[in-house]
């Protein structure tokens, strides 16, 4: 029969914010779930905030899909769309953040190893988990001017946590200033603090 929707083979679920979800295959299907031979493509999208369009169906059949979840949250969707037809089909399940891929249900306030370092720190310096240790930052001088020197993941791995620190140019006289830790290897001056930021673990797979 006519092509009626579309076939998303099973994903799992939690997928992770950031990370391809690959290996999808599609398939075109009549109303009894036959495979109609279908050789257009079709556009991507749904509440799990994807993008982009397919390659093109060969006989009906297209392997090999990878697409990325940018949203968080549960029940979300991914579809695809014949934009020549109309015709859909619709995927459902939980989309993590790369906190909660990494925590394993450790809450971000919390410090599950009691180290000093609440999860969701220890997370943006690249601990390995919330139990294992972590390279905290080192502070030195030079020249008269501060140096810090950090080991953190990368903005892409981050999520929307956000690494900060607030100094002063005086203990006696506090006058906060707050910079982000900046994403790069390279020295970053900011009100005669450097920044040395080196890049940690690449973040959930």
């Amino acid at each position: 029969g006519p092509l009626d929707h579309f076939a998303i083979s099973a994903i799992s679920s939690p997928q992770t914010v950031g990370s391809p979800i690959t290996g999808i295959t599609l398939t075109a299907q009549d109303a009894s779930n036959a495979t109609v031979n279908f050789t257009g493509t079709v556009t991507f999208g749904g509440t799990g905030g994807f993008t982009g369009t397919s390659g093109t169906f060969t006989a009906g059949v297209l392997s090999g899909v990878s697409v990325t979840p940018t949203v968080a949250g549960s029940g979300l969707t991914f579809t695809v769309t014949d934009l020549g037809s109309g015709k859909t089909g619709t995927a459902t399940f939980n989309i993590q953040t790369q906190y909660q891929a990494w925590a394993g249900g450790a809450l971000f306030d919390a410090d599950t190893n009691n180290d000093g370092l609440k999860n969701g720190l220890a997370f943006l310096l690249g601990a390995t988990s919330p139990t294992s240790a972590v390279t905290q930052p080192t502070v030195t001088e030079s020249g008269g001017a501060l140096v810090m020197t950090f080991n953190c993941l990368p903005v892409a791995a981050r999520g929307s946590a956000t690494l900060k620190v607030e100094h002063s140019t005086s203990l006696a006289a506090w006058t906060a200033t707050t910079a982000v830790v900046p994403d790069t290897t390279n020295a970053i001056s900011d009100n005669n603090v450097t920044f040395v930021v080196g890049a940690g673990p690449a973040g959930p797979p």
